[in-house]
């Protein structure tokens, strides 16, 4: 990129809009030499969809998020009325709208967050400094601007700055990090409610677990991952204990883990910026510093390199029921997996029918002929343990039975002489049952 024109230090994800080009930030740079909002085609074009000046923002270095219909949103560091920084839109075609100005005090101050576009429509975000304790605050925007403080944090109880990617959990809670705070000084990470309740759900140790935290993402095993810019062991590295860490959480568990703890070179230093899971499930990630030249490292991780335990289907058949385990017609059977990290862990559920190909689960199965079959079925997570095969044997008879009779005896005018057998046979799907009776 070229500072006077499209900008410099491009921060924060792109994300796509709908016609295949990339919308993101540059930091600084541009014609007010503030940073830019442009769009990068994928044979590298770019174009300036928008020029910050200073008044309507400052130092856009969180990226931009979409709303899937051609709009994206985003927040300045600095910069609006206040030089506090602000909240804005931008379309796909380069219309601009600034929604909102911080004041820097009560409502908070820098925002350096990704914003997050709620269940109920409104922005979600945190700003760094200011609110009633200067550790920060939780905002919500609403669709026709109206900005509503939800939560001043608290440095020692829940941590303070809160930074980096705000994530929307399968629960309808956000979950984000604050750079420092917590029951150590050394950051924490928060579950946060749409409606501004704050758990501290860990207060990290910076000599062990790292300092700094910064962004968190949530894997397909349904586990948070994240990093820690500075910490993790204790080495001295220009005045900061440590240079940073991998770790995960659990909400499921409630567990934290410290998955990799950064050492210099030739390993990598000061993990910086978003991790991103890919369809190989493999999770990336950058530093800023570290690596045989110490430039910074793209480095990879599998999630669940922890996780040993294998999920676990359960099995639900429905029809209607005979005798002998029989059913009389067809037969649902709906298939449940669990595992201990929660269910978004399975990765896949598969059966056979009848020793048949192996098939995906995804949805209620419906067999209907009549016969005694093997049913299979098992699960896998996203650590790739796999669950020991369940079989079942599915008996489904819906034909009615076939009833013969026959008389043996001495016959005389049409009438038995004396005593007479009658040999009834019912025939079934699965049996054939005969019955001798004797009578005058």
């Amino acid at each position: 990129m070229t500072t006077a024109t499209d900008g410099s230090s491009p921060f924060g994800i792109f994300v796509a809009d709908p016609f295949s080009n990339f919308i993101g930030t540059t930091l600084s740079g541009g014609a007010g030499g503030v940073g830019t909002i442009v769009k990068m085609s994928t044979l590298g074009t770019v174009t300036v969809l928008h020029a910050f000046s200073g008044a309507d923002g400052n130092a856009p270095e969180d990226g931009v998020i979409t709303d899937g219909a051609g709009n994206f949103y985003g927040v300045t560091f600095n910069g609006g009325s206040s030089n506090a920084g602000t909240i804005f839109s931008i379309t796909a075609t380069g219309t601009f709208t600034s929604l909102y100005s911080f004041n820097g005090t009560t409502d908070g101050k820098n925002p350096h967050c990704s914003l997050v576009i709620g269940p109920d429509g409104f922005l979600y975000g945190t700003a760094e400094f200011g609110g009633a304790n200067n550790a920060g605050t939780f905002f919500r925007l609403s669709a026709g601007g109206t900005y509503t403080v939800l939560h001043n944090f608290v440095t020692a109880t829940e941590g303070a700055n809160p930074v980096g990617q705000l994530v929307l959990g399968p629960d309808n809670n956000l979950y984000g990090t604050c750079a420092t705070g917590g029951a150590s000084g050394a950051g924490s990470l928060v579950k946060i409610t749409l409606n501004g309740a704050v758990t501290n759900l860990h207060s990290f140790t910076n000599s062990t677990e790292g300092l700094n935290p910064s962004n968190i993402m949530l894997a397909r095993d349904g586990v948070f991952y994240g990093t820690s810019e500075y910490g993790g062991v204790t080495i001295n590295n220009g005045g900061q204990v440590g240079i940073g860490a991998l770790f995960s959480y659990s909400p499921t568990l409630h567990t934290f883990t410290v998955l990799h703890r950064f050492t210099a070179v030739p390993d990598a230093e000061n993990p910086f910026g978003a991790l991103v899971q890919a369809t190989d499930n493999n999770i990336y990630g950058t530093t800023l510093w570290g690596g045989t030249s110490n430039k910074g490292t793209l480095y990879r991780f599998a999630p669940g390199a922890n996780d040993t335990s294998k999920p676990s289907t359960s099995i639900t058949i429905s029809g209607t029921q005979g005798a002998n385990g029989w059913y009389k017609g067809s037969v649902q059977i709906t298939l449940s997996a669990t595992d201990l990290d929660g269910a978004a862990n399975v990765a896949a559920t598969y059966y056979t029918i009848g020793g048949g190909p192996v098939q995906t689960y995804t949805g209620p199965i419906t067999i209907s002929a009549e016969s005694s079959s093997s049913f299979s079925f098992w699960s896998v997570d996203w650590a790739r343990n796999v669950e020991a095969a369940n079989t079942r044997t599915i008996n489904i008879d819906s034909t009615p039975p076939v009833t013969t009779a026959s008389v043996s005896g001495t016959l005389h005018n049409g009438l038995y002489m004396g005593s007479a057998t009658i040999t009834r046979v019912e025939e079934y799907l699965d049996s054939a049952q005969v019955t001798a009776l004797n009578g005058q």
